[in-house]
């Protein structure tokens, strides 16, 4: 029996070994299945929705959501594979049901170029856009401000950065 004895404690330590190793190793593999099964059952987005990840510079559309994992098409036309446990710690912003979407327009000129000129034209041809969103409110309108507002954002080395805002209509 001490043989035996000696044999079941050799099998049961060799076995309490292996599950710690498979429980360590499959700690990340729960963390997104139990962040997965939760995403499921609140649903802040669903497959086709248009989200954005700010802290990770990621927009795009969700083409897939398994228990492990969330599948993003961004807008370069790259798939991101996104583990839901790190889903459920970041700001995930659903930017589908937007009315309207706020874009930047960025554009370098040259130093010796007519910088007045070069706002006027870069804010008339945002405002004629077909997309453009006026979204100024009667007082603004009273008072002349600009429906685009051209600014200087950087002065670089070679030439000046000019940025303008706008809105449009939700692409989604």
């Amino acid at each position: 029996f001490d043989q035996m004895r000696a044999l079941a404690v050799s099998l049961l330590t060799g076995t309490g070994v292996v599950a710690l190793c498979i429980g360590l190793a499959s700690q990340e593999v729960m963390a997104n299945m139990v962040s997965g099964a939760f995403l499921m059952l609140n649903r802040p987005f669903v497959i086709g929705d248009r989200i954005r990840i700010p802290e990770k510079d990621i927009t795009g559309v969700v083409e897939n959501m398994t228990l492990r994992h969330m599948v993003v098409r961004t807008f370069e036309n790259t798939t991101m594979i996104i583990p839901n446990s790190m889903a459920n710690t970041v700001v995930i912003e659903n930017i589908t049901n937007a009315a309207r979407t706020f874009g930047a327009l960025e554009m370098t000129v040259a130093y010796d170029a007519d910088l007045t000129l070069a706002r006027q034209i870069m804010a008339r041809h945002i405002a004629e856009h077909p997309s453009f969103l006026d979204v100024r409110t009667p007082e603004q309108l009273a008072q002349d401000v600009p429906a685009v507002n051209v600014l200087v954002k950087e002065m670089g080395d070679s030439a000046i950065t000019l940025r303008a805002a706008f809105w449009a209509p939700n692409i989604g």
